[in-house]
């Protein structure tokens, strides 16, 4: 195998490896997404908005 062959491949695994990185990656973005929205609907967080929203005004 010549020396570009060899670096071809060696870049092909890399490659692959960094999309399977990628796709582990997006799929704990997507989880968190998904935890963020039920959190957003819950009924906690609807109630006590009118508090946080207090603190945020408070702050400026």
């Amino acid at each position: 195998m010549s020396a570009a062959s060899e670096d071809d491949v060696r870049e092909n695994v890399e490659l692959a490896a960094l999309r399977r990185e990628l796709d582990v990656v997006r799929g704990q973005r997507d989880a968190a997404w998904v935890q963020l929205e039920q959190m957003r609907r819950s009924t906690v967080w609807r109630l006590t908005w009118p508090l946080r929203r207090l603190r945020w005004v408070g702050r400026r």
